[in-house]
């Protein structure tokens, strides 16, 4: 109660000083009397010191510096700091690679010893979408049963749903799981009873096991999954699919983390047919098949789009005679362009594919787009002729070598000319489709996946390992857009109703300034750290097809891989040790972000911003140059090449920061330090500003636990009452097979077993992967086992953060105390209260 009943005089002090201030020229003065300055300057000066003394008696402020005389000030060593952090996130990291590699082994050994196993279109498994609990009402036997599907020419086979106790778990964000085995997502435009697909998901139940050792090996694991190439994904823990989108648009073939791990990076120009014959119905099948080649592709691949009649131009103008970068940004233009494209004349094929190579070949030349794999997808209704000469000319100068690839795409129901299409195809190590509809459109294009994969399947052992871009969980970008449309038609709903009311005042200066005020309020209120989205990586790897005949099959499985949460990384960066004003984020190798203080993804509070995962570091370190918006600082652009070619530095830049919603603005000097993240695309970089940050304080080697522990001390007497509590988001300590109610409870706990005999510090907060811990163990192991997480570290606790919290909690012990105020000016008088001291200023 002392503390509320002072902090209610302090804000009432600041009040009444700003009544005084407002009130002052109006104070006892006759007309034409001008302010005493000597009066003002000595009532500042008195309530100054009053506010002085209230502010001292609040924060104790001798009675904390006497308490902690005992500890010392050191300098931070930025480059130490960031090294050690980089580590730790590199053995977590390279833990989670352990896990999908032990996943994708496991597949291809299942699928080889399965290879001559028959489908069973009877087969039960857990269905994503369709899964019963206990309790939940069966559907009912469609009845009568019809005699035949048309669609697949054989009758309609029903399967009743598998039953499934699920309960929600806290480090899945309480979703309702079950880690006995897992679940399988089918795409809507696949058929789960097609004999590929059901024999896929028959053989992949086995890898359930290998699942639950993943997670037994190291329980901080997220989701685990296994994404085939004929459309189902099956995951781990099982859990049910959500159903509160207006349409299940998930498919696991067109998200980043498989795309990636499927295909190398790659160049690719798309020709798109622009003759007279393309309307209609083939004009909105052509469209469709560009903008699913363009949800196939991810920040490490680059493409453009040409439309070609007399003339071969870009769909968009300003990316013409380049190949661009597909990120979220770019790809969206590219499809807002093909939307507004219209067939005028006569094709021109000649003149497409040479514009096509001759790009790609200067893309090479010049070292920039993937520098990897290129390829040529031909989407028209039919060829004149097969253009051999530009072939010749461009892709067979060294045979059998052929640089680049070709994929047509016939489209139309009724075509004469598919000779010379299909032939551009298959002499040029690619791959032909015939597409009359535009249901089959998604399937069909996929096809072009495994071709590109061929060469990394017949290498056999090499298994790239992937990280994805940060990206929304299982979030479609196309909701992005729909809730969009959402958004503008209220907002045009809320100006009609607003006419309704103000009539002809609506297109007043004032009425327009007040509505887009109000707008922009709603674009600046963005929240930080969205809930409604779970941002993550997705460590990956490929999964090939190990059947040998007499030709080799090239076939990719799927892929394998795992989450990794935003938010379980940043547990790893050790805020304490960067200062109240320092940060840390992570950069890829494309530039962009990870995740950044000043990464804003979310527009309005739950709408994904069309490229939020491509925010490039320029973007959000903002140097105080007072240079134009795009106009980079030559030393930043610098900062950032290292930061991407994965080298090691450190650099001092005057940089701006916003406050308090960006309210206001600091102009400061930061310290920058980098390292690379070794066997990752990642670079860690830390920073903390001049002056204030660059210093903190450490404990003497007497005031450790362990110390004061031998003298007797109770660890848990520091904590007594309930008048304390701990930072909600800072890793003190964590136990890996347990929950606790409260961070404080969890804090006690540990704090009983550090007074124990034998407590031990672990040595880092992730485990060892098993293969590494085998190989470490096995000469120390007549029997060769090596422990896992469970038996050796099934905790983590920071030592220096412990050591500097048990400091703090006991040499601060005396300050929950009450105590009354009694303030003294300069001559020590004592005042009353301070707003008796605030009263006696103003003049009578």
């Amino acid at each position: 109660m002392a503390w509320s009943r002072l902090l209610a005089w302090w804000r009432l002090c600041l009040g009444l000083l700003s009544v005084l201030v407002c009130l002052a020229p109006c104070v006892n003065l006759q007309p034409a009397e001008n302010i005493n300055y000597n009066l003002v300057h000595s009532w500042a000066d008195k309530l100054g010191m009053e506010l002085f003394h209230l502010g001292d008696f609040i924060t104790r402020r001798k009675e904390v510096q006497e308490s902690f005389k005992d500890a010392k000030v050191v300098s931070r060593n930025g480059a130490s700091i960031v090294d050690s952090m980089a580590k730790e996130i590199e053995m977590m990291m390279d833990l989670k690679v352990s896990a999908v590699r032990r996943i994708m082994d496991t597949a291809e050994n299942t699928a080889l010893s399965h290879q001559n196993d028959m489908a069973d279109k009877m087969f039960s498994y857990y269905n994503a979408k369709e899964m019963l609990e206990p309790g939940d009402p069966v559907p009912p036997i469609p009845t009568p049963a019809p005699d035949m599907d048309k669609d697949i020419g054989e009758p309609l086979i029903y399967v009743r749903p598998k039953e499934v106790v699920l309960e929600p778990r806290p480090e899945f964000h309480n979703t309702p799981v079950n880690f006995s085995v897992s679940s399988v997502h089918v795409p809507v435009n696949v058929f789960d009873r097609a004999p590929d697909v059901i024999k896929a998901i028959q053989w992949s139940e086995n890898l359930d096991q290998i699942f639950r050792d993943n997670y037994k090996n190291d329980p901080t694991l997220s989701w685990q999954f296994f994404g085939s190439s004929t459309g189902f994904m099956r995951q781990f823990p099982a859990s049910k699919w959500r159903k509160d989108v207006p349409v299940d648009l998930y498919d696991c073939r067109l998200r980043s983390w498989y795309m990636e791990a499927a295909t190398s990076p790659k160049d690719i120009v798309i020709l798109m047919d622009g003759s007279g014959s393309m309307l209609g119905q083939r004009l909105d099948i052509a469209k469709h098949v560009v903008k699913t080649i363009l949800d196939t592709l991810g920040t490490n691949d680059f493409v453009n789009i040409f439309t070609f009649d007399k003339e071969v131009s870009p769909v968009v103008p300003c990316f013409e005679d380049t190949l661009i970068q597909a990120n979220l940004g770019n790809i969206r233009e590219l499809k807002e362009g093909i939307d507004l494209f219209r067939p005028k004349s006569i094709a021109n094929y000649t003149a497409a594919l040479t514009k096509a190579f001759e790009l790609l070949e200067e893309t090479k030349l010049s070292s920039r787009g993937a520098q990897c794999n290129q390829a040529i997808m031909i989407i028209g209704d039919g060829a004149p002729e097969n253009n051999r000469e530009v072939f010749e000319l461009h892709n067979w100068r060294d045979p059998p070598y052929k640089p680049v690839r070709v994929f047509t795409y016939l489209i139309g129901k009724e075509v004469a000319n598919w000779d010379d299409i299909r032939w551009m195809a298959c002499e040029n190590q690619g791959y032909y489709v015939h597409l009359s509809e535009t249901a089959e459109v998604r399937e069909m294009v996929l096809n072009y996946i495994p071709v590109m994969a061929r060469p990394l399947v017949l290498g056999r052992h090499d298994h790239p390992v992937i990280w994805s871009q940060v990206y929304a969980d299982i979030e479609d970008t196309k909701i992005s857009d729909y809730l969009w449309d959402i958004n503008q038609c209220e907002n045009q709903k809320a100006d009609v109703l607003e006419y309704w009311k103000v009539q002809d005042r609506m297109l007043e200066p004032s009425e327009m300034h007040r509505r887009k005020y109000r707008r922009m309020k709603d674009t600046w209120d963005q929240p930080l750290d969205p809930k409604m989205y779970q941002f993550m990586t997705t460590v990956s790897m490929p999964i090939y097809d190990r059947r040998e005949n007499a030709t080799r099959i090239a076939n990719i499985l799927g892929v394998a891989g795992t989450d990794v949460p935003i938010n379980e990384i940043k547990k790893l960066l050790s805020p304490f040790a960067l200062g109240v004003n320092g940060y840390a984020f992570i950069v890829t190798n494309n530039g962009y972000v990870l995740f950044h203080p000043d990464f804003r993804p979310v527009f309005q509070g739950y709408i994904l911003k069309p490229a939020y995962n491509s925010v490039d570091m320029i973007e959000v370190e903002l140097l105080d140059d007072d240079r134009a918006a795009r106009d980079f600082n030559p030393v930043l652009m610098t900062i950032r090449d290292s930061i991407i070619n994965q080298s090691t530095g450190s650099k001092w830049m005057l940089v701006k920061n916003h406050f308090d919603d960006m309210k206001r603005v600091a102009r400061i000097k930061r310290q920058y330090y980098w390292t690379a993240i070794k066997k990752t695309p990642f670079t860690l970089v830390i920073s903390y500003p001049e002056q204030y940050g660059v210093s903190h304080m450490d404990i003497r080697a007497d005031q450790e636990i362990h110390r004061i522990s031998i003298k007797g001390t109770n660890l848990r007497s520091v904590f007594s009452g309930k008048r304390w509590k701990i930072h909600p988001d800072w890793l003190f300590c964590k136990h890996s097979n347990r929950t606790f109610k409260t961070p404080e409870i969890e804090l006690l706990y540990f704090l009983e077993r550090m007074s124990e005999p034998g407590w031990r510090w672990p040595g880092s907060r992730s485990a060892m992967p098993p293969e590494h811990a085998a190989a470490m163990f096995s000469n120390n192991s007549s029997t060769g086992r090596y422990p896992s997480i469970n038996e050796k570290e099934s905790y983590y606790c920071d030592r220096q953060l412990m050591q500097a919290l048990v400091f703090d909690a006991r040499v601060t012990g005396w300050f929950s105390n009450n105590t009354s105020f009694n303030s003294k000016d300069d001559k020590g008088t004592s005042a009353s209260s301070p707003i008796a001291v605030l009263m006696g200023l103003l003049p009578r």
